[in-house]
């Protein structure tokens, strides 16, 4: 019985060693990149419709010449120079596509999995490597914007790559080709991404600091060559660029609540921080229980700070860049802006993990497995729910292939506001005249406005009302009008795809005595 127990002991043993050193290996670390991958591609395939963000970003680039997307952009829209050049040519040598649109984005978001594998070993311990490595590739955001029509998963590649160069100038000494590679990857950073000046500032400063403080003023120096690379390219991109942005008012209006009290002159002004600080942990990170992330980010950022100052200094440096940015109206610190954060969001959390696991193992182990358990449990269930569907926004191609079968020539098209660009996106490829139809103009809220508009359409025997329901104000808006309408009119038909839908209304009949 003895030597059975040995036995049995000693293959437990071998187990948990074998489990270590798979769970510290290369290949698991290429496991977990090809999960990201396989969940960024398969998105990609799905190919769903473009929404009203994408189709008004899309609309510029493929009306557009080279040339003309240095000029302000319609529909409100902005993005970096370069992203657009990258988009413009994906449409020319591909077609006029969904897939051709979102091809950069997809192999931005592949590169980011690569590249955050490169940066997690580099910054944060063997052990928390994996950790930080599963949750990024299994990232709802991350995935989804790897295959969006906009510039959110270059804004993650820059940033990381930035990472990247400034690890190499810490761990090495500054010679003349590690400055020429920071100095070129920053200044061309800034025309694939408005947020790069975010990482570089934050990094520049930090780094500056650190020549202060060793009085190493030849490396000081060096920088300052490096910092002279970047301010020349941020200025010549600012006149051909930046400054339009800056003047957009729809723009300005749009992101006001989410722009940082500055200077925070009440009590409402300081919760905004506090409120902001645990929902990012919800938007961009994706965890449910954001008090679990949130401690752990503050136990990570504690022990990367303890035991390596200069990389917690420069993976928290843009975080007080992009904030002053959106104290000054410049930046709004929210959502899906916030995607190129994620990468160093995600370092301080993993090592945070890591080290409650390693803390408490020998106590209560099962604080750790609860932690792992509550911060894996939504991504996990995201990413496989990912594999089966899609996250959609809005489906426009259904709604449209009904309306090319179902439209009459003296038909009138109403199209809620949500739901215009991606209509006007599709409706050369579906032979729909993208001048006749109407649009509403009311703002998010405005009923009277709309009840007007509706009412202009009275008498007309077919009218169809088109919405996107891409937002949950948008769903609202939706029960309104049909409440008005089916007391003005009778509804002849309706067609449902995912969260867009199509109406049909006889608006030539009497109305309701109570209206």
């Amino acid at each position: 019985m003895n030597r059975l127990s040995e036995i049995s002991t000693r293959s437990r043993s071998a187990l948990v060693s074998n489990l270590g050193l798979f769970y510290t290996s290369k290949r698991l670390l290429w496991i977990l990149i090809g999960i990201g991958v396989i969940l960024r591609f398969v998105q990609y395939l799905y190919n769903r419709s473009l929404w009203a963000d994408e189709a008004s970003l899309a609309l510029n680039i493929t009306g557009r010449s080279f040339s003309e997307l240095f000029q302000p952009l319609d529909y409100g829209q902005a993005a970096p120079l370069g992203f657009l050049a990258l988009e413009k040519l994906a449409v020319q040598t591909f077609g006029n596509n969904e897939y051709a649109l979102r091809l950069f984005p997809l192999l931005f978001g592949i590169s980011s999995v690569l590249l955050f594998c490169a940066v997690a070993v580099r910054y944060i311990k063997p052990k928390a490597a994996p950790i930080a490595l599963g949750l990024f590739a299994v990232s709802e955001y991350l995935v989804f914007y790897s295959s969006e029509v906009k510039q959110y998963s270059s804004d993650v590649v820059i940033t990381l790559v930035l990472f990247l160069t400034a690890y190499d100038l810490l761990s090495g000494p500054w010679n003349i080709r590690r400055m020429t590679v920071f100095g070129v990857a920053g200044a061309m950073a800034i025309w694939f991404s408005h947020v790069a000046v975010f990482v570089l500032v934050g990094m520049g400063l930090t780094l500056a600091l650190f020549c202060l403080v060793k009085k190493e003023w030849a490396r000081l120096g060096m920088l300052l060559i490096a910092g002279s690379a970047w301010f020349g390219s941020f200025l010549v991109n600012y006149f051909v660029s930046l400054r339009d942005l800056g003047n957009n008012q729809w723009l300005e209006e749009w992101w006001t609540p989410r722009f940082m009290p500055f200077p925070p002159l009440s009590l409402s002004d300081l919760k905004w921080f506090y409120d902001t600080f645990f929902e990012i942990f919800e938007t961009p990170l994706d965890f449910r229980i954001s008090g679990v992330a949130a401690v752990a980010f503050l136990v990570g950022s504690y022990v990367i700070f303890r035991e390596d100052r200069k990389s917690f200094l420069i993976l928290m440096s843009p975080i007080p860049v992009a904030l002053l940015a959106s104290g000054l109206h410049k930046f709004p610190f929210y959502g899906r802006l916030l995607l190129f954060l994620i990468p160093s969001l995600l370092l301080f959390i993993a090592q945070g993990v890591e080290e409650i696991i390693d803390k408490t193992r020998h106590t209560s182990s099962v604080i750790g497995i609860v932690v792992i358990v509550l911060l894996l449990s939504y991504p996990l269930r995201s990413a496989g729910y990912a594999l089966a569907r899609p996250f959609y926004r809005a489906e426009m191609r259904p709604i449209m292939a009904y309306l090319q079968e179902h439209l009459e020539d003296r038909d009138v098209l109403y199209l809620h506001s949500d739901a215009a660009r991606a209509f006007t996106y599709y409706s050369e490829r579906y032979g729909l005249d993208s001048s006749n139809y109407t649009v509403g103009t009311g703002k998010i809220g405005a009923w009277s406005t709309y009840t007007n508009e509706i009412d202009d359409l009275r008498g007309d025997k077919r009218v169809w009302f088109v919405f996107s329901l891409h937002g949950g104000y948008s769903s609202g808006e939706e029960k309104f009008f049909l409440n008005y309408l089916d007391h003005i009119g009778t509804r002849i038909a309706s067609f449902r795809s995912p969260r867009a839908t199509l109406y049909l209304y006889d608006l030539d009949t009497p109305s309701d005595p109570g209206f």
